[in-house]
Formats: C-alpha cells, sequence, structure tokens
C-alpha cells in the first residue's frame, strides 16, 4: 500500500465496485483495515464496506474444521451479506476466507485477493471491462 500511496505504483480507474472482506486477524488483531481498501481502489475498483463490525465468515483458521456447523452458519451469514451488497466480487487478504466465501456464494461471485486485482490491473493497464 505505501508504494502505491507514495506514488512508486500506477493507481487506476473505471472498474466495477468491489467488496472487501475483512479477515478477523488482520481486522481484530492487527487492526489492518485501509491496506487492503487501498490496494482495492488502485486497482481501479470502488471499495464496498460489507459490515461495520467485521463479521467472521466462519472459516477462523481450524475452526472450521473443529466446529464445522457454526462456521457454516457464519460463512452463510456472510454470504448473506454479500449478496445484499449486490457486488460481483469480493476482495478477501486471507485464503481461508477465500475458500470459505466461494463456497457459501457460489459460481457466481469471484473471490480474489487484493494483490489478485491489482495484478490483473497491471497486467492489463486497468481494470478488466
Amino acid at each position: 500500500a505505501a508504494a502505491i500511496e507514495d506514488g512508486r505504483l500506477p493507481r487506476f480507474s473505471g472498474g466495477d465496485p468491489v467488496a472487501v472482506q475483512d479477515p478477523c486477524h488482520l481486522r481484530h488483531a492487527q487492526r489492518i483495515t485501509r491496506e487492503p481498501r487501498v490496494v482495492v481502489e488502485a486497482s481501479g475498483h470502488p471499495v464496498v464496506e460489507l459490515d461495520p463490525d467485521g463479521l467472521c465468515c466462519g472459516a477462523a483458521g481450524v475452526y472450521s474444521v473443529l466446529r464445522p456447523d457454526t462456521a457454516a452458519e457464519l460463512g452463510r451469514a456472510k454470504a448473506e451479506i454479500v449478496r445484499s451488497k449486490r457486488v460481483a466480487v469480493v476482495a478477501s487478504a486471507n485464503p481461508g476466507c477465500e475458500m470459505q466465501l466461494r463456497a457459501q456464494l457460489g459460481s457466481e461471485y469471484r473471490v480474489l485477493h487484493p494483490v489478485e486485482l491489482y495484478a490483473r490491473a497491471l497486467a492489463s493497464d486497468g481494470p478488466p471491462a
């Protein structure tokens, strides 16, 4: 994010809105929320906020293995929040969250890491149409 903010990396525009899902370890433990949004916005996509309290998606490391029913319930709740925002793409900076969101949202949604969005913009000189 620092290389974007200080101008060493370019910013793009013109992409569709992207919902940003905050992984619990980033939002609640490390207090990192701004950087993923900077990367998504720099890739040319307006950020859509999902939920102000940062509801867990249910992946939570091995939680989904230890408590699959509760994890699935949390995943369904997060998926409903995503659906309510009417976006086709969700960015999450955690592989476990990405897998959980893919499983709960189905194939009509794309779930990508913020850096994937930025890499695609760099490769094509802007966000995909």
